[in-house]
């Protein structure tokens, strides 16, 4: 995981972005490194930064390498906004050598087996309990079938958004590439007729591979900056699974556009955001849960309880919000970069003084971008010393606008 931010207002943009990323292995184990580099700079032909949260690869090749790809193929064009950007990119992203089919292939495969894993734990309680009270601590094969479709079902409820995320891939196409595949694993892991179940099977994992799901690996994408006819910043982001029969499993996120009157600063966090959103609130989000729930479970009207949650939110707003937002509104460049790094290391102080895994933490890279100046680097960290390495500072230089790039 990773704790990044954009904050913007109408004199610039800061993102930062912390260095740790984290590795599980086979059996369990995981490892966290702070050598991630999450942030990019488009270079100076281009105020745009980037910023990647999630899985640091997209069809199992680096998110940095597509970006420097891009960036090298569009260093001499011109982007009139942001989203012209996000949209050229995401075109970018499309091309043949980026997407492999065999890889889509072994990304939804293994999707489809982390959802039959969560199955069959559920499952097993299950079936346990319904051991535990017979007399003969037995179960028969029907029995095991019909738990099996009530879990099926349960994760469906529970683990797949069907209001977003949607990759548009006929059921027919799916079933071509997945069916005997599903069969087989379905057939190999229970080893009992299955015949009942394959139907409610295959339709659960064709909506994982269209729909957003908890099982699959996402990447988000911060783009962010300068367009050639944009006066203030703008942002735009997105979320992306895979590419599965040229179709992208890819959802819309945060749109932010910098204005003299809509808005005129924007605290964007992304990925864990905890700590970032209680100081923006007032309030931890999982106690803000907490205190939703409690309320909606007292004995009050419904017009008793929305009345208490509509006066902490707007209390929330009055106190908490806009006047962070307000002075935000204010701030010169170097305080929004100094602002962004201390959310983000505010964020991996708390993993590092609490018992969860610090998957925050390392260096943290601070880019701002102006209409004047362009994006400077404020932090920035190399895995080698650039003094040296003057064959590399003459090399980029000899690029002509490519001397300031990661």
């Amino acid at each position: 995981m990773t704790a990044e931010i954009a904050i913007l207002n109408k004199n610039g943009v800061a993102l930062a972005a912390d260095s740790a990323v984290t590795i599980s292995s086979g059996d369990g184990n995981a490892k966290t490194y702070n050598a991630a580099n999450k942030l990019f700079s488009f270079g100076e032909n281009h105020n745009i930064g980037f910023m990647i949260y999630g899985n640091a690869e997209y069809m199992d090749i680096p998110w940095e390498i597509i970006f420097k790809e891009f960036r090298n193929h569009h260093k001499n064009d011109s982007f009139q906004t942001v989203e012209e950007c996000t949209n050229r990119f995401v075109e970018f992203i499309k091309d043949d050598k980026f997407n492999t089919a065999e890889i889509a292939l072994q990304h939804i495969q293994s999707m489809i087996y982390r959802a039959l894993m969560t199955l069959t734990e559920i499952a097993n309680s299950h079936i346990a309990k319904v051991q535990s009270e017979s007399a003969e601590h037995t179960i028969n094969n029907d029995k095991i079938v019909e738990i099996l479709k009530i879990v099926i079902e349960k994760v469906r409820m529970e683990n797949i958004d069907r209001k977003s995320f949607r990759c548009n891939v006929e059921i027919e196409d799916f079933l071509e590439d997945f069916q005997m595949f599903c069969i087989n694993l379905l057939q190999n892991h229970f080893r009992i007729d299955i015949s009942n179940i394959i139907n409610d099977f295959l339709t659960l994992m064709y909506e994982l591979t269209i729909f957003r799901n908890s099982f699959e690996n996402i990447s988000g994408i911060i783009i962010c900056g300068y367009g050639q006819n944009e006066l203030f910043p703008s942002l735009r982001s997105f979320e992306i699974s895979y590419s599965y029969r040229n179709e992208l499993k890819i959802l819309q996120k945060e749109e932010v556009s910098i204005s003299t009157t809509d808005c005129t600063a924007s605290i964007t966090p992304f990925a864990q955001t905890d700590m970032i959103m209680t100081i923006l609130k007032g309030m931890d989000p999982d106690m803000e849960e907490v205190v939703s729930e409690e309320i909606s479970n007292a004995s009050l009207t419904e017009d008793e309880k929305n009345s208490i949650i509509s006066r902490i939110g707007s209390y929330q707003k009055e106190y908490f919000l806009n006047p962070i937002l307000n002075i935000t509104g204010m701030l010169s460049v170097s305080e929004l970069a100094n602002m962004a790094e201390t959310l983000v290391n505010l964020t991996s102080f708390k993993r590092h003084i609490t018992n969860s895994l610090e998957t925050v933490g390392g260096p943290i890279d601070v880019l701002v971008i102006s209409r004047g100046d362009g994006p400077i680097w404020i932090n920035r960290k190399e895995y080698f010393d650039i003094k040296k390495n003057i064959d590399y500072q003459l090399r980029k230089r000899g690029y002509g606008n490519d001397n300031d790039l990661r």
